[in-house]
């Protein structure tokens, strides 16, 4: 390879303060690939021909050229990390008074740089090449498994080596091995000084290489005076190149063209800043030792701490063309493109403005005089892109926040403008951001924040219980801005809470069908046909869907009410209960009503994260001390974000700075990755946490005094919140800033606490339908009702249960009812859902009473005390059986002795007497019956055996009587609802018996005998004793002997007309019976 060098310089545009003498940048390059000599060059300057004196390397300097080059005895160069440090020190320096003048500043990290250096070196020692090749390998990205040239030559069609392959190949010995080996090698020795070449175009790196110095000219030098620089090489000081440098400023032109706008970027976390990114004091372990322990994961949580958490945010992209240099109006001669020359910019340079306060203002004109401009990414170089034919390409550049942590989001206003950086350092002539006349320049932007935060998560209690004559409540709930949301959304300042007050509403339905489903599902699902009280018509499935998941309450059983649709004519598809169907009946559902009953908002201030730094001060405990930037108040409730855990760890901070971890409140995989980083012991797990950057998040707990809103009993109450970012320049319907969408929802239960009252009036009540073959009778129920019932339970007891004497008082039998214990009740229904409630199966066979109590349940399930509502009375519809009659016996005349038995209850039973004259014929004839005799109750004693005997007297001897009886029931009416009437219940009659009496017939009395116009006499009688046969006897006037007219037995007139001779005529009447008679007094009549 010929050695050639070229040696360039230029006046500088700064002077040195107090004494202004000039400053010439020199700078000076090598034949490519050449690398960094280890011998150093020299510089040297005349002044108008003058003695020449040398400038570089001063006295003391070290003559060795490549920084930190270290002979390493006879095996060739190394870097020496102290010797590197040093010469970073000493080339990073310019003359007293300029320190603005461009340098190599590389920090604390210039070790890193060392395996570049050794690998561009052009005499190295190769044993320290072997050591540091996986270095290089790792520093240029392995960039040898992309060369196809290596892999066609090397490895055809296998995979690329590996750093272990790499080693095989040279322990190997094999001559194929270690060619390839060496290959490896040097292709990265290339690629280390096309990467040294590349980044000495930064003039201060040039300085660093030992390829470029600032010298500042005598005092008193003239401007017009002539200047020259010669380069020369090693101790020999042999001269390969020159310049003459004119000592006036020329400075690159303004690019053209220059535009912003806004595009999609990042902003790093302020938590990061001093930790990560450039300059950060925090290196992130290694969790490769971790994973080979089997703590996986934990190692991939350490692993993640590498990364910086950063939040999208605007920024603006810039573009423009490069102003033309004097090499552009030169075409290219032959395949070659344009060189480069030193009017052309390596590097650009972008400055922004921000206009202060201006993101609601409108678009500014032009930029204040002086305005102050900031270097955007100084520490990063902005290289020129050229095209194939050597001309720059335009420029574009995204001004990214995100490598420095800490920094704010870009809001309002902003102007741009470039620079060109030419060789040595020096920024050209800005752009003109001004606006043209009458518009706005295209070089000034708008950054607005336009995302929104992340919704924040809440929750608190789930249920509230109030009292009766509480106006307010109060609901305690925690706002959750835990580590995920404060990095996506750091701008977060406020909350804002919204409260919705549903009602629960419990729904009564009458279910008309009730059967299983057919399928291999039958067993477990049923289908209901459900109406609406005074709707004949069957509910559709698509009105019932807000219940669905609720419960289907029938007669106290419960059925859970399944999503699917039951099908055309059913209203609901519910859980069977115990392998049985919903009963046809009355049923009810509770649910949570969608609708909106009332709203509260209120808004609540964000209380900032705290960037903390972290050590462990006790892993068994789990304390950790933090230090902050300023002092800390004590927090009682937060959260601590160890960052190279990647935990969130609840706890509380004391006044000393010490954070607390609250055990219990740990999250399994929370308890899971501390597990595994206390199983590394003591020492290791705080090496791992030392010096880690964390947060305190300070929890967000609020009670909120809500009121109860007017009409509101029980139900819900559904709160979330959403979150505002500090974007004052945006006002919506909640308040200022970008608001997030609603959180997820925490609903809870407001429920009033006190018992309902309970009904005070005692109605009494007739039961209805029952008859001597039903068994049940039904009532129709209705008490007072009760404020804040959702619901009310029925229970009864029977009168016999409650052990008073039959025929107590109704006050008497309801103060036992009301001192009665729960165990003599029974249970009529759960689900009466007005104050009213019709009870179907009472017992209706048998006259009782019975005490109905009820008790309110409120809509929050609190049942408040029993209360005697209503007494019962079940009418006495028994039909007595027919009494057992002997035969009867005549005792005296004219009377007959009965005889007979009562079956059955005898409580409230009178008898009914029948007699009639035993008929010719047919026996069962109702004709002829009367009633001689009617027993109200108690009026009979009966004897022993239930045996009631009485007698029947004035009986007309000589008659064949047939007598029968009816036992007939004395039962209270139920028309009336004092119950003081009774009405006659008609038993079943005996058996008919019969009996012939004795004694002396009465005769007819009251005979009259009328003599008529026309000449007939009119005889009439009454007839005290029923006659088996009756004759009229007449005298003639002068006879003695009577004539004899035959009768109805039962006539009582005659008409009868005289054939005779005029005179007195006699009539009397003969009536007899068996075995008797008699006569009738005799009246008389003259004709």
């Amino acid at each position: 390879m010929s050695f050639q060098a070229s040696l360039f310089g230029r006046l500088r545009p700064e002077r040195q303060p107090v004494s202004d003498r000039f400053v010439v940048a020199l700078r000076w390059a090598v034949t490519p690939g050449f690398g960094l000599g280890t011998e150093c060059y020299s510089v040297w300057r005349t002044i108008d021909h003058g003695i020449a004196e040398q400038i570089y390397p001063l006295a003391g300097m070290p003559l060795v050229g490549a920084p930190g080059a270290k002979r390493d005895g006879q095996q060739g160069w190394i870097i020496d990390a102290e010797a590197l440090r040093n010469a970073a020190q000493e080339r990073s320096s310019t003359p007293v008074g300029l320190n603005m003048l461009p340098r190599f500043a590389p920090g604390t990290l210039v070790e890193d740089m060392s395996a570049l250096l050794l690998y561009a070196l052009n005499d190295p020692c190769f044993a320290e090449l072997d050591k540091q090749l996986e270095t290089i390998i790792e520093r240029l990205g392995g960039s040898h498994r992309s060369d196809t040239k290596l892999a066609r030559r090397f490895w055809p069609g296998a995979p690329p080596p590996t750093r272990a392959d790499l080693l095989d190949w040279k322990a190997s010995g094999e001559r194929a091995n270690v060619a390839r080996y060496r290959a490896v090698r040097r292709f990265y020795r290339r690629d280390a000084r096309k990467r040294i070449e590349a980044m000495t175009l930064d003039y201060g790196f040039a300085a660093f290489a030992g390829l470029g110095v600032d010298n500042l000219l005598p005092a008193g030098t003239p401007q017009a005076a002539e200047i020259n620089y010669s380069l020369r090489f090693g101790a020999a000081q042999i001269e390969i190149a020159s310049r003459r440098v004119d000592l006036y400023e020329r400075s690159l032109a303004p690019p053209r063209n220059v535009t912003a706008s806004p595009t999609k970027g990042l902003v790093g976390h302020k938590m990061f800043k001093g930790h990560l990114g450039r300059g950060g004091r925090w290196s992130p372990p290694d969790a490769e030792p971790l994973a080979a322990a089997g703590l996986v994961e934990l190692a991939d949580r350490v692993r993640g701490s590498a990364l910086g958490k950063r939040a999208h945010s605007n920024t603006a992209v810039i573009s423009w063309t490069p102003a033309p240099s004097d090499g552009d109006r030169v075409a290219p001669t032959g395949p070659r493109p344009r060189a480069m020359t030193l009017d052309d910019p390596v590097f650009w340079r972008v400055e922004r403005y921000c206009f202060p306060d201006s993101a609601d203002l409108p678009p500014p004109s032009q930029v204040p005089p002086g305005a102050d401009y900031e270097i955007c990414m100084p520490d990063e170089r902005f290289g020129i892109n050229r095209l194939a034919d050597g001309s720059i390409a335009r420029g574009e550049l995204v001004d990214d926040q995100s490598r420095d942590y800490g920094k704010p989001a870009m809001i309002g206003w902003f102007a741009y403008r470039v620079r060109g950086i030419d060789l040595f350092g020096i920024a050209g002539h800005p752009s003109d951001p001004d606006a043209p006349p009458g518009g706005v320049s295209p070089a000034i932007t708008l950054l607005l924040d336009d995302v929104a935060p992340d919704p924040p998560r809440i929750q608190g209690i789930d249920r509230i219980d109030y009292q009766t004559g509480d106006r307010s409540v109060t609901v305690d709930c925690d706002i959750d801005w835990g580590h995920d949301l404060e990095f996506a959304a750091p701008d977060t300042v406020d909350f804002a809470l919204f409260a919705r007050w549903r009602r629960l509403s419990t729904s009564a339905f009458e279910i008309v069908r009730s059967e299983r489903i057919a399928g291999a599902d039958g067993h477990l699902r049923a289908r209901v046909a459900l109406r609406r009280s005074g709707d004949p018509a069957v509910i559709p499935h698509d009105e019932l869907v807000a219940i669905i998941g609720e419960r289907l309450i029938v007669d106290g059983k419960s059925f859970l009410i399944r999503a699917a649709n039951p099908g055309a004519g059913y209203s609901l598809t519910v859980a069977r209960s115990k392998g049985e169907n919903p009963p046809i009946g009355p049923a009810y559902a509770s649910t949570i009503s969608p609708t909106v009953f009332a709203t509260a908002t209120r808004h609540m201030p964000r209380n900032p994260a705290i960037p903390v730094e972290l050590r462990l001060v006790s892993m068994h405990e789990l304390h950790f001390a933090i230090s902050t930037r300023d002092p800390v108040a004590p927090i009682t409730s937060a959260r601590l974000y160890v960052h190279v855990l990647g935990l969130s760890l609840p706890g509380r901070l004391d006044a000393s700075g010490r954070f607390d971890v609250n055990r219990d409140a740990l999250a399994p995989h929370e308890t899971r990755i501390l597990g595994q980083w206390q199983s590394l012991g003591a020492m290791r797990a705080k090496s791992l946490i030392k010096a880690s950057p964390g947060l305190v998040l300070p929890s967000h707990r609020i009670s909120w005094l809500l009121d109860l809103p007017p009409g509101f009993s029980s139900g819900a109450l559904d709160i979330d919140a959403t979150a505002f970012d500090d974007a004052f320049y945006v006002h919506g319907p909640n308040g200022a800033g970008h608001e997030s969408i609603r959180s997820a929802t925490m609903t809870c239960l407001v429920l009033c606490a006190t018992p309902p009252g309970k009904p005070q009036k005692v109605r009494t009540f007739w039961a209805q339908g029952g008859g001597q073959y039903e068994p049940h009778a039904l009532v129709t129920l209705r008490w007072d009702a009760v404020a804040g019932a959702k619901r009310y339970e029925v229970d009864y007891v029977l009168d016999t249960r409650l052990g008073l004497a039959a025929g107590c008082s109704d006050e008497a039998l309801i103060a036992a009812a009301r001192a009665a214990p729960d165990t003599m009740f029974v249970r009529r229904t759960n689900g009466a859902l007005t104050h009213g409630w019709t009870d179907t199966t009472i017992p209706g066979q048998a006259p009782t009473r019975l005490v109905y109590r009820v008790r309110a349940i409120s809509e929050a399930d609190r049942p408040g005390e029993w209360s005697v509502v209503a007494l019962v009375r079940v009418p006495d519809v028994r039909i007595a059986p027919p009494p057992s009659l002997s035969p009867p016996q005549a005792i005296h005349d004219r009377a007959l002795r009965l005889q007979w038995t009562q079956a059955g209850d005898l409580t409230g039973l009178g008898f009914r007497i029948d007699v009639r004259i035993a008929p010719e014929g047919a026996a069962d004839s109702e004709q002829g019956w009367r009633t001689v005799a009617d027993y109200l109750p108690s009026m009979l004693k009966p004897a022993r055996g239930a045996l009631f005997e009485t007698e029947l007297i004035d009986l007309a001897p000589g008659t064949l009587w047939q007598v029968r009886l009816c036992a007939v029931r004395h039962a209270l009416d139920p028309i009336d609802p004092l119950a003081r009437i009774t009405r006659r219940v008609d038993g079943y009659v005996s058996n008919f018996q019969t009996g012939l009496t004795t004694g002396e017939l009465r005769p007819p009395a009251n005979l009259v005998a009328r003599r008529a116009s026309t000449g007939s006499v009119a005889l009439s009688w009454s007839n005290p004793d029923p006659y088996a046969a009756l004759e009229l006897q007449i005298r003639k006037p002068g006879a003695r002997n009577f004539e004899r007219i035959a009768l109805r037995p039962d006539q009582d007139g005659h008409h009868f007309t005289p054939g005779g001779a005029p005179g007195r005529w006699a009539f009397r009447l003969l009536a007899s019976a068996r075995g008797v008679n008699s006569l009738s007094a005799i009246v008389e009549v003259d004709l």
